[in-house]
């Protein structure tokens, strides 16, 4: 037991070492002034890293001083640090530093960190007493301003920033580059030569020099006069970022390197140093470095404009296109609508062939018509929309703006060939090929002469471009040009010899496995892909075909599934392969784990549309709606240009019946892109579905009058004469969208169907018989009449319409899937068996076939084999409330009742949301 004289003297005793601790931590810190002193001892000799070492201890025991504060703000704004530094500003000004202190520096440090929006936020209205601390915020507002693309506002500020002082440096540097902008050159330089003299280490006169050479094209001027600037000031990462852009500019990359390495060693990993070692790395190709580098730089900077047009620009190089164009859609959605931003973005959507969005790209520009760039661009769209004549004129503008625009030279000249003079085409690409030193316009020459069927003259033109093509793409070509002549054998000794002469050329491996898997060798084909790949390990594009050629030559899904992990694993950045596991999972039809692989993929690649698009497609497999609905709008949000991710969204929402909400979204999606056959159906149909029928028939003569849209319009108009059961308008919509050719989504179907519907049952057999004479290859409308005859429950018209499917299209999975449901039905289980076997092979795990091969499984009285079946189905889809009846109808003949009747009462309780609770208290009753 403890006595109270032992616990006090304990008591005493733990006193004595807290005190004796907390003099020894005293004893082991430096007065706060001394360390101040230190500071600024190391700043006066231009240490800042001494400094910010110093600061920072003053501030561990004093967080709240101001001046120690205020003064690490300024030594990280002058180390090249403006993200810490617009940190520590915003504290030293909360702790009561004066705004003149504060203000200038604070928005320099703003706009440093690319957040212009944010320095005229705080600062655009704040008078401060001191005229030199005015002066410096205006000039800093006038950056702000001119960051924005607003000159008449940053010019207004610089005037007033130079009459409150006129003598100042900062002032008369700012008004020189103003009177240079403006065409005052010589009076411009003039001053900045005054200030020179007064000063010849000012550094932001060096770099104005060596900016007003680049705009006269004289790069080494520029180089020698960026270089003075870093000289002056080896701390000032503007002149720095200047002088690396040039050496870049004139592919001087082994004097970058070093005068990175120099700057590195000056400030240390900073964000410049971070941005320009991977602007860098994409100059010289590197693409890995350059985007570990950008990753790092957008850890700590994610908002940064221009660390998101770099990293666009890598992810571009990369061929990853959806990344790209998440980075530049964050741009645009921050406000910075420049035509760099949307002329790459272009460029992204014509990679993924997606010229339509291409073209709205662009037509955000103000004024496009002086830009060869934008020009080019929207010719490349409109070519392959088709809009010929139109990509022509905006080709012709290009090469007029720009006549050094190779590229649309050369499309020119290719649209000369296929549609004008072959000769006169043919001529212009051979003057543009003797003018490059890269092939595109030989290729071109070749693509020419092919079409013409030249092959001679074609591999004339492979012989003269072949000094300037990569190793083995000569041979490559030539295979090409020997199978369009029907030399098979030829064609595949010439891609052997290809990929002899260079093992990496997945092109000629990819030609090969195709002639392999013609002639029944996938096999072959397997081993082709896995050469490639072990010449070039790190290419993804390989190992992905190789997957495929695994899948066709059909190993063990066991197998292929591992593979397919394994390149996930090998790649987890790459988009390609991480869509290459999720679908791999998905072909098992186990949907739970698609959606966990796409899960894992989208947490190592958050912002990758495509896999948040294919997570809401499996949420929607599984009915959860509400996720699927997260995950659309999160796609939209990724894709804000795009109608498609829009169209996502009002599926889920037309699952939830939510039809105001759908119609709303559609309507965003037809603004965005008008005229989208899928956008048009679905407004149409919510129209009418939230009661404005009227509005809907509007809608239907508007998409009538749009030229070759009459017989889509037309069957439309059936859709909402049936919805509204109008049969003999609806039938009159559906003839005349037949009389259009408009046989698309089942027109003579509908057709039948509207006419048995509104009692015509003669007028139905009639047309049937007619169709199926002038049309017996419509195996739609052989599957809607089979599908018919199967709900009226007669099997046997049912079983004639889905053999004749199952003739004409052997690998047609949905209706073997029915016929062998209704042998089932008529008792011929044997040839049931037979044709489930088929349709499972074509479509391995798919839940309506294995719930038909559960229900032949009890027929045949093969109870827990049903019931092993089945319980997987409702394990792929748990939502679905018609899997757990069929469960409990096998439990039930199964004579298991009690399990039967938790999965009837399970569904039971989902009420309205199951429309078939008759049947369920129907079945409850038999138990």
């Amino acid at each position: 037991m403890q006595t109270s004289g032992n616990k006090a003297r304990r008591v005493a005793r733990v006193g004595a070492m807290l005190a004796l601790a907390v003099v020894l931590q005293a004893c082991g810190q430096k007065d706060p002034a001394e360390e101040l002193g230190a500071a600024r001892a190391a700043l006066a000799k231009r240490d800042h890293k001494t400094a910010t070492i110093h600061l920072k201890n003053v501030l561990e025991q004093e967080p709240d001083r101001k001046d120690a504060r205020l003064l690490l703000a300024k030594t990280l704004l002058e180390s090249g640090d403006p993200n810490a530094a617009e940190v520590e500003f915003s504290k030293a000004s909360r702790l009561g530093a004066a705004p003149e202190e504060v203000a200038p520096l604070h928005a320099a440090a703003l706009i440093a960190k690319r957040d212009a929006r944010k320095a005229l936020e705080l600062y655009g209205t704040v008078q401060l007493k001191d005229p030199a601390a005015m002066a410096e915020l205006k000039l800093a507002l006038a950056t702000a301003q001119g960051a924005l693309g607003k000159r008449d506002q940053a010019r207004a500020l610089i005037e007033a920033a130079l009459q409150l002082q006129p003598q100042g440096v900062s002032t008369r540097l700012a008004w020189a580059r103003v009177l240079m902008a403006e065409g005052q050159v010589d009076e411009g330089l003039a001053l900045v030569d005054t200030l020179l003299k007064e000063n010849p280490k000012l550094a932001e006169a060096w770099r104005l020099k060596g900016d007003h050479a680049v705009a006269r094209r004289a790069l080494p001027e520029a180089r020698q006069a960026y270089a003075a600037a870093v000289d002056a000031d080896p701390r000032n990462m503007g002149a720095q970022g200047a002088l690396l852009t040039a050496l870049m500019t004139e592919r001087d990359l082994d004097e970058a390197r070093k005068r990175l390495d120099a700057l590195k060693k000056l400030v240390g990993q900073n964000g410049e140093v971070l941005y320009f070692s991977a602007a860098l790395a994409l100059e010289a190709r590197e693409l890995g470095p350059a985007f570990e580098q950008i990753q790092q730089l957008l850890k700590i900077a994610p908002d940064d404009p221009r660390a998101l047009m770099l990293a666009a620009h890598i992810e571009f190089q990369r061929e990853n296109y959806l990344p790209a164009e998440a980075h530049l859609n964050r741009l645009l959605g921050r406000g910075v609508d420049t035509p760099a931003v949307r002329v790459l973005l272009a460029h992204t959507f014509l990679r993924r062939d997606e010229a339509r969005a291409a073209l709205e790209a662009l037509s955000g520009l103000p004024d496009s018509s002086n830009d060869a760039r934008v020009q080019a661009l929207a010719g490349e769209a409109l070519m392959r929309m088709g809009e010929v004549r139109k990509a022509e004129a905006h080709f012709r503008r290009a090469v007029q703006l720009n006549p050094q625009d190779s590229r649309s030279r050369i499309l020119l000249a290719m649209r000369e060939a296929n549609a004008g003079s072959v000769d006169k085409g043919l001529s212009q690409l051979q003057d543009i090929a003797s003018e490059l030193d890269n092939p595109a316009a030989d290729v071109a020459i070749v693509a020419t002469l092919v079409r013409k069927n030249d092959f001679a003259g074609a591999l004339k033109a492979i012989d003269q471009a072949a000094p300037k093509l990569q190793p083995g793409s000569a041979d490559s070509m030539r295979a090409s040009v020997a199978l369009m002549q029907g030399d098979r054998p030829k064609a595949r000794t010439l891609w052997e010899q290809a990929l002899k002469a260079n093992p990496k050329l997945l092109a000629a491996a990819q030609q090969l496995a195709r002639l392999d898997q013609v002639e029944g060798k996938a096999k072959d084909s397997v081993a082709r892909f896995a050469a490639v790949m072990k010449a070039d390990p790190a290419l993804v594009e390989a190992k992905l075909a190789w997957l495929n050629a695994r899948q066709l030559a059909q190993e063990p899904a066991e197998d292929v599934l591992a593979a397919a992990r394994q390149i996930a694993k090998e790649h987890p950045k790459s988009v390609p392969a991480q869509l290459a596991w999720v679908r791999t999972v998905q072909q098992r039809q186990d949907v739970a784990a698609a959606l966990q692989a796409a899960q894992d993929a989208a947490a190592a690649l958050p912002n990758e549309p495509q896999l948040i698009e294919l997570i809401g497609q499996l949420q929607m497999r599984q009915r959860d709606y509400k996720l699927a609905a997260l995950s659309f709008k999160r796609l939209a949000e990724l894709k804000p240009s795009s109608a498609a991710a829009l169209m996502r969204l009002v599926e889920v929402e037309v699952a939830q019946r939510d039809y105001p909400a759908a119609l709303a979204t559609a309507k965003r999606a037809q603004a965005l892109q008008p005229g989208r056959i899928d956008t048009q159906r679905a407004l149409v149909a919510l129209e009418s579905e939230t009661g404005n029928v009227a509005g809907a028939r509007r809608l239907l003569k508007e998409i009538q009058s749009q030229p070759g849209r009459e017989a889509f319009a037309f069957a439309l108009e059936g859709d909402l004469e049936t919805s509204q059961r109008n049969w003999d308008a609806a039938r009159a919509a559906y003839k005349r969208a037949l009389e259009r050719g408009g046989q698309m989504n089942d027109v003579a179907g509908k057709l039948h169907g509207s006419l048995v519907a509104g009692g015509k049952e003669g007028d139905a057999q009639s047309f049937e018989r007619q169709w199926l004479a002038d049309h017996p290859e419509d195996w739609s409308f052989r599957m809607y009449l089979g599908n018919l005859a199967l709900v009226r429950g007669a099997f046997e018209p049912a079983r004639l319409q889905y053999e004749q499917v199952v003739k004409g299209q052997p690998g047609n999975a949905v209706a073997r899937n029915n016929l062998a449901w209704v042998l089932m039905r008529s008792g011929d289980l044997a040839n049931a068996e037979a044709q489930l076997k088929e349709a499972l092979a074509l479509r391995p795990g798919d839940v309506e076939i294995l719930d038909t091969q559960a229900q032949l499984l009890s027929s045949q009285g093969k109870h827990e084999q049903a019931l092993q079946v089945q319980r997987r189905v409702v394990g792929v889809e748990p939502g679905n409330p018609a899997r757990r009846v069929a469960l409990a109808r096998l439990l039930m003949a199964a004579k298991q009742p009690d399990e039967a009747r938790g999965e009837l009462q399970g569904v039971l309780k989902l009420g309205d949301q199951y429309p078939g609770q008759a049947e369920v208290r129907q079945l409850l009753q038999q138990l």
